[in-house]
């Protein structure tokens, strides 16, 4: 029976593939949505790493990692001190481009906005972190979960 040591190596030569595009495997899972466009925007931590990915569901176009404690000094959230809303962000760096990850709710009506800002890096004004151009935004349809884990 020569087919069995085939079919097993078949098997485990697809888990490590599927291992390496799955950037979620033993992770935990930060936040998370489909896009309007039906792609997979997310973030996930592993060890003290942030992991963003994107693209087509369980076939990320673009995957990349950033030290967690160098996000969350780059990131910002007014959690605590209300306004006219309340917002976040996660801002992950990959070469020259940056991601913001980010999501703020009206308090006045509750409309919720969630997505991606994509800037290359130099176009950001140094004061305020606005851009000087307009980004590349990519929104989360609100008709499909969205998923953020608290506290993360």
């Amino acid at each position: 029976m020569k087919i069995f040591p085939i079919v097993v190596m078949c098997t485990i030569s697809s888990f490590i593939q599927a291992e390496i595009k799955k950037p979620e495997a033993l992770a935990i899972t930060v936040f998370s949505c489909t896009t309007v466009n039906g792609k997979q925007l997310a973030i996930y931590q592993k060890d003290d790493n942030y992991i963003y990915s994107f693209g087509r569901p369980n076939h990320p176009e673009l995957v990349f990692s950033n030290p967690k404690q160098d996000v969350l000094e780059r990131s910002l959230d007014n959690t605590k001190t209300g306004s006219s809303g309340l917002w976040g962000e996660k801002n992950m760096i990959n070469g020259r481009y940056s991601y913001s990850v980010f999501w703020a709710v009206n308090k006045w009506d509750n409309d919720m906005i969630v997505g991606v800002d994509v800037s290359m890096e130099g176009n950001l004004d140094t004061v305020r972190g606005d851009l000087n151009f307009p980004s590349a935004r990519i929104l989360c349809d609100k008709n499909k979960p969205i998923y953020s884990y608290p506290g993360s």
